[in-house]
């Protein structure tokens, strides 16, 4: 069993999207018959818009100097780390779940935002909400549209 990702194309076509499905198609002959179950998946352009928000949510962020930051320099300088970020404006925006690490202290994980995951009403929902978030963490000289125009900015040019 094959696991592909198609578009539809004018009429009853479907065309692969990338190479991994491009390749499970070409192990099929012509005339044979392909038996399929579907489910629509969330907007691809709308996942790469959130990463792009992300990216400028990072950019415009500094981290805050605090007593625990500046204590924390003697295992070298911190560093911002996209990936960590992240996961915080997801946490903030209301997107977790909580767990229990080893030690028995809660945490708070990022829900994971895959496509299969979370579905494009959610999905829209959090984007909306991280906007939100990474407004409150940057300098108060950008605005809901500076951080807009910037992603469709980013988005213009991938």
């Amino acid at each position: 069993m094959a696991k592909a990702l198609f578009t539809k194309a004018t009429g009853s076509l479907f065309v692969p999207v990338g190479i991994e499905s491009e390749q499970a198609l070409e192990r099929v002959k012509v005339g044979d018959v392909v038996e399929c179950e579907w489910v629509l998946k969330r907007n691809p352009k709308f996942h790469k818009k959130f990463f792009a928000l992300i990216s400028v949510g990072f950019d415009l962020w500094e981290p805050p100097l605090t007593e625990h930051t500046l204590a924390m320099d003697r295992f070298g300088e911190p560093q911002k780390d996209i990936e960590r970020y992240r996961s915080d404006v997801t946490i903030m925006a209301g997107y977790y779940t909580s767990v229990f690490d080893l030690a028995g202290n809660l945490r708070l994980e990022a829900k994971s935002i895959s496509f299969g995951s979370m579905k494009e009403e959610e999905f829209a929902q959090l984007y909306s909400k991280v906007i939100d978030v990474i407004l409150r963490h940057i300098p108060d000289t950008y605005s809901h549209n500076d951080i807009t125009d910037a992603v469709d900015r980013i988005i213009g040019f991938t």
